[in-house]
């Protein structure tokens, strides 16, 4: 059974989740000093960079969970706040791993 803190965080994609505790502060990312996935895509990416970078990742809240979401699901969404920079960010990361 999901703890209390689980639904907290909730979301979408692994980087919506991470961001959502990031924002919260929430004990989970105190209480673990090293962080890893288990395949590597864009979301992947993005969370394990949003624990390693908290107040970065704050700053970039809704880009990022834009990135994650067009790099999970292939979806773009112009009116989202964030979506512009998120395209951005996700087409880089695209170019990088090439």
């Amino acid at each position: 059974m999901p703890s209390a803190s689980s639904s907290l965080i909730a979301g979408d994609t692994t980087s919506s989740m991470v961001l959502n505790a990031v924002m919260q502060g929430n004990e989970i990312l105190a209480r673990h000093k090293k962080v890893s996935v288990n395949h590597f895509d864009i979301d992947a990416f993005i969370s394990v960079w949003s624990a390693c970078n908290p107040s970065l990742a704050k700053d970039f809240f809704d880009a990022l969970v834009q990135a994650a979401a067009i790099g999970d699901f292939r979806e773009f969404d112009h009116t989202e706040l964030g979506s512009d920079l998120g395209l951005k960010i996700c087409c880089w990361i695209n170019t990088m791993e090439r």
